[in-house]
């Protein structure tokens, strides 16, 4: 475990990567939509205010990350999670996996999943609506061909993503919108049961708390053997 500091860049990270490619779309003034995934944050000053400060040094990283070539084959067994063989090509639906960061990425990646298995034991569920819904948010009627000509105006980090796992642009994106959206409601729902809305002045400590919330289950999961490494 690392200092406060590098906790909260490590949750922040695994969420707002996520939604890394739509970013540009997002403003600082924007009250509509969410940036963190959970509405009680974008709608509040601190607490986007927190989130726009990760962001900005989330946003280079990422985008580097995806120019370079992949560090690990698609069939390569990343972890094991509950019995199921995790491999780098479930990984890379989401994240890149080619510079010194990739590591970093799987581990976010499993941390997302855990947080889907914890959010789902506790009864949450997700309709096709709702992810519709979200899908929509960003560009109300437009379908996935208009919203993936959206976002990748910006960056090429869909294209980049489709080669190296050799499918069209467009298929990557709306297999990745699905992936994102669906376990962003899943978490949104979790972190809202558990931490409600932050407080005003306290958007930094809130994010903390979930922070160390989501290391401790990390932990958890392994030493209890539900989660077994297979990365160096």
């Amino acid at each position: 475990m690392g200092s406060s500091n590098n906790v909260t860049f490590n949750f922040s990270f695994h969420i707002v990567t996520s939604r890394i490619p739509q970013a540009p779309y997002f403003s600082s003034n924007s009250s509509d939509h969410t940036l963190f995934g959970v509405d009680s944050v974008s709608k509040n000053p601190k607490g986007r205010e927190y989130l726009m400060k990760i962001l900005m040094v989330l946003l280079f990283t990422i985008f580097l990350a995806a120019c370079s070539q992949p560090k690990y084959e698609k069939e390569d067994v990343v972890a094991i999670l509950d019995g199921e063989e995790i491999t780098a090509e479930e990984v890379l639906w989401q994240y890149p996996l080619n510079d010194e960061q990739s590591e970093e990425h799987i581990k976010n990646y499993l941390k997302e999943e855990i947080l889907v298995k914890e959010a789902i034991e506790r009864g949450i569920t997700v309709s096709e609506q709702e992810i519709e819904e979200s899908k929509q948010a960003m560009a109300p009627e437009a379908d996935v061909e208009m919203r993936y000509e959206i976002h990748s105006e910006e960056n090429d980090f869909y294209d980049n993503q489709a080669d190296t796992l050799d499918v069209s642009p467009i298929t990557f994106y709306e297999i990745w919108e699905d992936r994102i959206y669906t376990n962003q409601l899943y978490i949104d729902e979790y972190i809202n049961e558990l931490f409600g809305e932050p407080e005003d002045d306290k958007g930094e400590q809130w994010g903390r708390n979930i922070d160390n919330h989501v290391d401790d289950l990390y932990d958890e999961y392994l030493e209890e053997g539900r989660l077994i490494l297979k990365i160096e």
